[in-house]
């Protein structure tokens, strides 16, 4: 532990003194049990505080981005959620207890911008945040300072709270894997199957049994389950994750628009680029239900050589993001051409190949920087290009 974490340049940092401070507690605390299962529990979740030690330590130093940040606060929900599973941890560190709470119950909103974040989903967040503002943040208060008064009214927000978490679990898991396809960049896409299927079973499977068993914490062996499991999952997942940083979760994934020719690209390389590019332009991105795979076929290419060309040569992540550059571009041409001043918005972004006003909207002011009526409303630069 120490070599990884003089490797990380992290000696003699808070982060390693909370890693001495919860190895020294809880060492004297396992002396102290008599049951081995809990024992062994709370060995399981002290090795798991060592590992969030090395993640939180990486990202502080490398991964400045927002994917970063939540990942940041993935790790220490987690931890929190070990601290107040467990009545031996808690009654180490009292004074944790309550951020502990509250950060443990907003896992499952963590892990939906985790997942969004980090595989660039273009979802509204608005009912997240505010389901987190009026359900979590009110069942907090009244967990921590008025159980006792209003314990029936605590407890129905509890369950209201969970099964709430357990919709934002499994819809972060739908988005994730429904947009499968769609993701270009292969350590990525072999990273969000196993993500989905291990991380997502774990957590809805501590949901659902929570939720029907109750809440109690002083079970021993369904604790060392939950323990063992996170420090399996954290042992697969944190060192893809950190080691390939850079390249899955770049600080600014998105390039400025449709690249163009290369020079320095193979005669081969830049005939594959200008036979997407005519395609394109030609209007291939109108069709609303375009996917790679028609796109390929259309090229006469397999469908992994496309891939590597949008993402490795046209710098491009997410194969939606790449269609929606073109019909944005389309839109933006539109807005702007004096014969289609009374068009509806809707209208030319239904033509343009958009399937609703909402994608539309989220993907012109994700380009942009405006809304389409504000684009509409300006007056055009001597030269632009969205």
């Amino acid at each position: 532990m120490h070599r990884w974490l003089t490797g990380l340049e992290i000696n003699g940092s808070p982060v390693l003194s909370m890693y001495h401070w919860s190895l020294n507690k809880g060492l004297r605390a396992m002396l102290e049990l008599h049951d081995p299962l809990a024992a062994l529990d709370l060995g399981i979740r002290l090795a798991i505080v060592g590992q969030y030690t090395i993640v939180i330590g990486a990202v502080l130093l490398a991964m400045r981005n927002r994917f970063g940040l939540w990942l940041l606060m993935i790790s220490l929900g987690l931890l929190a959620y070990l601290l107040v599973a467990s009545p031996t941890l808690e009654s180490l560190a009292p004074a944790l207890v309550p951020p502990a709470h509250l950060l443990a119950g907003s896992m499952s909103w963590i892990f939906w911008y985790f997942i969004r974040e980090g595989f660039e989903l273009p979802l509204n967040s608005t009912w997240v945040w505010l389901s987190w503002l009026l359900l979590m943040l009110p069942k907090w208060v009244l967990f921590m300072w008025f159980a006792t008064d209003l314990a029936v009214l605590q407890a129905w927000l509890r369950d209201l709270k969970q099964i709430v978490a357990i919709v934002l679990t499994v819809h972060a898991l739908w988005h994730l894997l429904t947009s499968y396809s769609d993701d270009l960049v292969e350590k990525r896409r072999t990273l969000r199957k196993a993500l989905a299927i291990c991380t997502g079973a774990t957590m809805l499977g501590i949901q659902a049994v929570e939720l029907m068993l109750g809440y109690d914490t002083s079970a021993p062996a369904l604790n060392l389950l939950a323990s063992a499991t996170i420090f399996l999952l954290t042992l697969v997942f944190a060192p893809p994750i950190l080691a390939f940083n850079k390249e899955l979760f770049p600080a600014h994934p998105h390039p400025a628009g449709p690249a163009t020719v290369d020079s320095a690209r193979s005669v081969a390389q830049q005939q594959l680029h200008t036979d997407l590019h005519q395609l394109m332009e030609q209007g291939a991105y109108r069709d609303s239900a375009l996917t790679i795979g028609k796109l390929a076929a259309q090229l006469g290419l397999p469908e992994h050589q496309l891939r590597k060309l949008i993402n490795a040569e046209l710098g491009y992540r997410n194969f939606s993001t790449f269609v929606q550059h073109y019909r944005v571009a389309e839109v933006c041409r539109h807005l702007r051409a004096p014969d289609k001043a009374r068009i509806p918005i809707l209208t030319l972004a239904l033509d343009a190949g958009f399937g609703s006003l909402g994608p539309f909207n989220r993907a012109f002011k994700s380009i942009t920087g405006l809304t389409p009526s504000e684009y509409r409303d300006r007056p055009p630069p001597d030269s632009e290009n969205p």
